[in-house]
């Protein structure tokens, strides 16, 4: 009678949790977590996890405990990680369809046209910005929480800034760095969901793929020291105030960002390397205009760079026509109506 109390108690538990084993492992929604679940007889974890669930060793109290020990194992995944900036189209690892971006975020077929092609732009620190590569058109999340439809911004502020996590297979997900929530398919919206790494369903993850992407495209930004005539550089400060100085430290490091409008691709923004998203802007028409800067990038703040045969270069404002001017008198950065002018011309120093 001892023998048979023992005997019928621990077959129970050895039936129960071989069953357990061998059951798929839903997420959130009932959806199945590929890969995060064995058959008892080719685990690594089978008759020692099952040995230790019948000691009652903590580690291994509950079958929720074993399978998120078995989930992060075969994980293969880097928060937070770096790639370099570029153009892509976004392949939803789901459906094989690509993020698609104007004034809208959209999920459509393949080879669309050129507005499936998508920019990601670094902003150092590992966050990202995705965006249109044809349009000054931002990939924005508007709240935490799930189900979440997300929307674009015509600029980057917190809420169009991503940290993207990559898997060992090439995959990535994007998380949301105000939020802390991930970009998911959903028919042909892409939504918000909260989530562990480890349960990444394949609707949150995307492919980078280069390949048959649209030309032109916007180029890879450089940053340089801008260095008038007279040897002083452009300087800009975290206030949007924008003059001359003598020296080249970090509020004197200019990154010259390449930027497209459907296919005209020869236009740039000057921007701060030092204080993010903060641009140049001219505000008006012709000569003696005050330069200052913005912390989004629209038409005053487009320029066309011509380089002269003396290997110097003149800035010309996209929508006035006028040029950076070096003025010496009042040791300011302003405008003059023609590219002649010799303090009109300023030389790019790399970093």
């Amino acid at each position: 009678m001892i023998l048979c109390r023992v005997v019928f108690p621990l077959a129970f538990i050895m039936q129960h949790t071989f069953t357990n084993a061998r059951e798929p492992i839903r997420g959130e929604e009932g959806e199945k977590i590929e890969g995060s679940h064995h058959n008892y007889q080719d685990s690594n974890h089978s008759m020692d996890t099952i040995t230790s669930y019948l000691r009652g060793d903590t580690k291994y109290s509950t079958m929720s405990n074993i399978r998120s020990e078995m989930s992060d194992r075969n994980l293969g995944a880097e928060e937070k990680c770096n790639i370099s900036s570029g153009t892509f189209f976004i392949q939803s690892v789901s459906s094989g369809n690509n993020i698609y971006i104007d004034e809208r975020v959209r999920v459509m077929g393949p080879n669309i046209g050129v507005k499936d092609n998508v920019y990601i732009r670094s902003l150092g620190n590992n966050e990202y910005a995705i965006q249109s590569a044809w349009l000054e058109s931002y990939v924005r999340v508007p709240k935490s929480g799930n189900f979440h439809t997300v929307n674009t911004q015509t600029y980057v502020g917190s809420y169009e800034r991503f940290y993207i996590t990559c898997f060992d297979n090439g995959d990535v997900a994007f998380k949301s760095k105000k939020h802390g929530n991930y970009l998911r398919e959903n028919g042909v919206e892409i939504m918000t969901y909260k989530s562990s790494v480890s349960s990444i369903m394949d609707n949150m993850k995307w492919r980078l793929i280069t390949e048959g992407v649209h030309e032109p495209s916007p180029k890879p930004e450089k940053t340089y020291y801008i260095k008038s005539v007279y040897g002083t550089y452009i300087s800009m400060n975290n206030k949007n105030k924008v003059k001359f100085m003598k020296h080249n430290k970090s509020y004197e490091r200019i990154t010259i960002r390449s930027t497209c409008h459907f296919l005209d691709c020869d236009r740039i923004a000057i921007k701060s390397a030092t204080h993010g998203e903060r641009y140049l802007r001219v505000s008006g028409t012709g000569g003696g205009r005050t330069v200052g800067a913005q912390t989004y990038m629209g038409d005053y703040e487009m320029f066309y760079m011509e380089t002269r045969s003396n290997g110097k270069v003149a800035f010309k404002s996209f929508k006035h026509d006028n040029y950076l001017h070096a003025n010496k008198d009042k040791k300011k950065l302003d405008t003059s109506s023609g590219a002649n002018a010799n303090d009109s011309l300023f030389t790019l120093v790399p970093v």
